[in-house]
């Protein structure tokens, strides 16, 4: 639906027909309207961060992309030959259907060409199938351009555009452009025959575009995944041309929109994915409560993110300590003051999919209990009753277990496991005294639920008599 040029030299197709606005006049131009229904239900129930604002300038290509060298454009997709003149290009797709997850407004052409990519030469020979989603309804149909002269909507009669059907579009160029678009899955085809004088076919592109209007490039309608192949130019495998690779990136050039993968073994097949399902994290040396999973050490947490089947890749883990600065997560991060600390972390993918928040823990408890127990007096096969007290100071996690050792002298004579306790008071203890007369040394014991254990026993006197 245009080239990928700095400045945007034409009006775009969508801009034309949405001043037209009535969808009978748009069946009888072969522009088939599907209700919301129809459309195809989104691939993951994960919402998608809407990342583009218009008004964006039309696709110039930006910066190679790092490692890959693939062009970042913001309006197209795909491979383009570069080193024409070129006297022909063809390739075959199934019609995606364009999914629910999809920003309202946004919009998506499949198309081949000859001249886009040249600055050179002010001519773009193009044949393809628009589509746009309006929130509840995607509007399809099939087109074709002679740029500079405006696009032409392909009639009804000839190509109604249904998703699912097999595509082949081909441009060819002997005195003139025969430019062809077949539905493979119907049998019905259309052919034009198109002069253009100025025409000098420096390049051959097969595309995924987020067409524009006169405000710049629209939002990329998702299409999920469209599989071009039988892609040829002059005749040949794709490959043989040594194309450029085009990433589709927004408009500041932060997050890829849509990618194209390799060329196939044979040379003449590729695909071209949108990725709106953001990537998930897991989060290890995280408590799942702050009262669960207390520690009396720092605390090492791992974030591990990974994306989708078939995503872009994820561009970074990222965390807050109780609500504090958000940080990226490059490596395992230490979480080391006293207190109980709530952390939250998510990912981002390359396609700037953002993943909903989640919260850990890290409780740390580095302060040791303190016990003590009163001296006692009972008589032999009486019950006694213990006066023992706990304290577990701030940040207390509280719930020591707490034993009770009787000695006589360094012979240990009974122990009595009084459960756990989580209070600054006294709590009496029964038990049924078996000793025989005599002295005794009781001895207190608490160890926390983070596993501090007390410095200081406390001791006390019991006497059975």
């Amino acid at each position: 639906m245009g080239e990928m040029r700095a400045s945007d030299r034409h009006p775009r197709l969508s801009a034309r027909l949405a001043c037209c606005a009535v969808l009978a006049a748009l069946a009888a131009l072969g522009i088939v309207v599907q209700p919301a229904s129809a459309i195809m239900p989104p691939g993951s129930a994960a919402a998608h961060v809407p990342l583009i604002t218009l008004p964006r300038p039309p696709g110039t290509p930006l910066s190679r992309s790092a490692g890959s060298g693939a062009i970042r454009s913001k309006n197209w997709c795909g491979y383009a030959a570069t080193s024409g003149p070129y006297i022909s290009v063809r390739a075959t797709w199934a019609q995606p259907a364009i999914l629910a997850t999809s920003e309202a407004g946004s919009n998506v052409a499949f198309w081949v060409g000859l001249d886009g990519t040249s600055d050179l030469n002010p001519t773009v020979e193009q044949i393809g199938i628009d589509c746009s989603w309006s929130g509840n309804r995607v509007t399809y149909f099939a087109w074709y351009e002679m740029f500079p002269a405006h696009a032409h909507p392909i009639p009804s009669s000839s190509i109604t555009v249904h998703a699912g059907d097999v595509f082949t579009a081909s441009i060819t160029y002997g005195t003139d452009f025969t430019l062809t678009l077949t539905d493979q899955t119907t049998g019905k085809s259309f052919t034009t025959q198109q002069t253009l004088t100025v025409a000098q076919r420096l390049s051959a592109e097969i595309i995924a575009e987020a067409s524009s209007n006169a405000l710049g490039v629209l939002p990329l309608a998702d299409f999920g995944l469209v599989a071009f192949s039988d892609c040829t130019v002059d005749g040949q495998p794709l490959s043989d041309s040594s194309p450029e690779v085009i990433d589709l990136v927004n408009s500041d050039g932060t997050w890829e929109l849509a990618v194209p993968s390799a060329l196939g073994g044979d040379g003449e097949d590729f695909s071209v994915a949108t990725d709106h399902t953001p990537p998930s994290t897991i989060a290890g040396g995280l408590a799942a409560s702050a009262s669960l999973g207390w520690i009396n050490h720092a605390q090492t947490v791992t974030l591990t993110s990974a994306d989708n089947p078939g995503g872009f890749g994820v561009y970074a883990a990222y965390y807050t300590v109780d609500g504090g600065s958000t940080q990226t997560s490059a490596a395992p991060f230490a979480v080391s003051a006293a207190g109980s600390h709530v952390v939250t972390y998510w990912s981002v993918d390359n396609a700037g999919n953002v993943e909903p928040a989640h919260a850990g823990y890290v409780n740390i408890d580095t302060t040791a209990p303190t016990t003590r127990v009163d001296a006692a007096t009972v008589k032999h096969e009486r019950t006694v009753r213990l006066r023992c007290k706990v304290k577990d100071r701030p940040p207390s996690c509280g719930n020591a277990i707490v034993t009770l050792r009787i000695f006589q002298g360094n012979t240990l004579k009974k122990r009595l496991a009084l459960g756990s306790c989580a209070t600054n008071a006294f709590f009496p203890t029964a038990w049924k005294c078996t000793l025989a007369k005599g002295s005794y040394t009781m001895k207190l014991y608490a160890t926390d639920a983070a596993g501090n254990v007390q410095s200081k026993v406390g001791a006390a006197t019991l006497t059975v008599k």
